[in-house]
Parts: structure tokens; C-alpha cells; sequence
């Protein structure tokens, strides 16, 4: 499911699966900037789950040494992972929120920009239903990554499904 959605988002998706691998990967197709350098991206797509469908996933769960491991192994430079509801009520103080900024940090000093987003299922959902509607970009998708929390994931797509877009001259 998390392919499929990144699909109708327009990338090229991979499934792999598998004990560990990520759930899939997608690529962005970008063609280079005008001083050609290569702006394509990819996304390693990792999915955690509760027993029910309710609740919130442990942060234990997550483990993310083993989504960036997933990421590098991939060559890839995001990690994106979805969930119900992650363990993120204290922000940047909660567990998760350090241990993701410990990876940016750690990836920085290598000089490299990588990046791990957790997203809630209904943002990611919400999301897909607003692409075409708003006409996002591919460009503009790797703004995601930038985020980290699922607070932070929620506002990047509010900010999506509040963007005016001007109508094609049809």
C-alpha cells in the first residue's frame, strides 16, 4: 500500500519486503537543475503497526537504527515511516524525536543531508487525495522529508490543502 501510494504521488516505486529490507523503496525522476546538478531523490517506505487498529505504535517499534540502515543500504536519502499514531506527544523531547535528530546530526557531519519523517496513515491518505488537486510537484513533495514528526508531517499537508492553485486557462 505504501508503493501504491507513492505511485499516485508520481514516483517510480520498488516493493521489497522482507526480513531486513524496507517495505519498498521510490525513486523521484527529476531532471538536473539548470547547473546540472542531479536533483532526483529516493525514499526507503517502511509501514509500523499496532495489534488493532487503534492506538499508538511503541517507539520501540520504530527502531530508527534500522530504518536508517534500511535507508543507507538502499542508497537512499529519506526514510519515510508510516503509522497510526507514534509516540511523539513531547516533540523533539520524546524519544523518537531525538533519536531522529541524533540521525540527521550523524548523517549532517558525514556531509550528507538524509533524513528519517514519520507520517501518520490518514496525513499520508490525505495527501495522495491532494496531489492533483493541488498540483504538487515532485519538488515540492521532497519538502516532506524535512520534517520529522507526524505534528510536523500534519502541517506540511495542511499547508498543501491550503495552497491556491490558479486554474489552467481551459
Amino acid at each position: 500500500a505504501r508503493c501504491d501510494a507513492f505511485t499516485s504521488l508520481g514516483l517510480e516505486t520498488r516493493k521489497i519486503g522482507g526480513s531486513g529490507k524496507p517495505d519498498g523503496v521510490a525513486f523521484a525522476m527529476l531532471p538536473a537543475d539548470n547547473k546540472g546538478r542531479p536533483r532526483q531523490y529516493s525514499v526507503s517506505l517502511e509501514a509500523k503497526s499496532t495489534q488493532k487498529d487503534s492506538g499508538v505504535i511503541a517507539a520501540g517499534t520504530v527502531k530508527t537504527s534500522t530504518i536508517a540502515r534500511h535507508r543507507d543500504n538502499e542508497k537512499c536519502q529519506h526514510a519515510l515511516v508510516v503509522g497510526r499514531a507514534f509516540p511523539t506527544s513531547k516533540g523533539g523531547l520524546s524519544a523518537l524525536g531525538q533519536e531522529i535528530d541524533a540521525d540527521r546530526t550523524k548523517s549532517s557531519k558525514a556531509g550528507e543531508q538524509k533524513t528519517i519523517t514519520l507520517i501518520t496513515i490518514d496525513d499520508l491518505a490525505a495527501l495522495v487525495r491532494l496531489r492533483p488537486i493541488k498540483q504538487v510537484t515532485l519538488q515540492q513533495l521532497r519538502e516532506l522529508f524535512q520534517c520529522r514528526l507526524p505534528g510536523e508531517s500534519r502541517d506540511w499537508v495542511q499547508t498543501i490543502e491550503k495552497k491556491r492553485v490558479k486554474n489552467p486557462p481551459y
